[in-house]
């Protein structure tokens, strides 16, 4: 299976995995309030939908 191409996403990381939409979304908006970057990419496996939280430092939340 093809890995997701991840434009200008630098070092993102697989940070969750869930059949669950609603789980993606939540594990997403807990990466967020942390100051990341963080998309969701749903994958087809047979009749199965997964969805992986993939997450990233921006580059503007250094911490000093």
């Amino acid at each position: 299976m093809e890995k997701p191409i991840l434009e200008n996403k630098g070092n993102s990381r697989m940070v969750g995995q869930t059949t669950s939409l609603e789980d993606a979304n939540r594990l997403a908006e807990q990466y967020e309030m942390q100051g990341f970057s963080v998309h969701i990419v749903k994958r087809k496996q047979g009749e199965i939908s997964l969805y992986e939280v993939w997450a990233s430092k921006t580059p503007d939340s250094r911490v000093i």
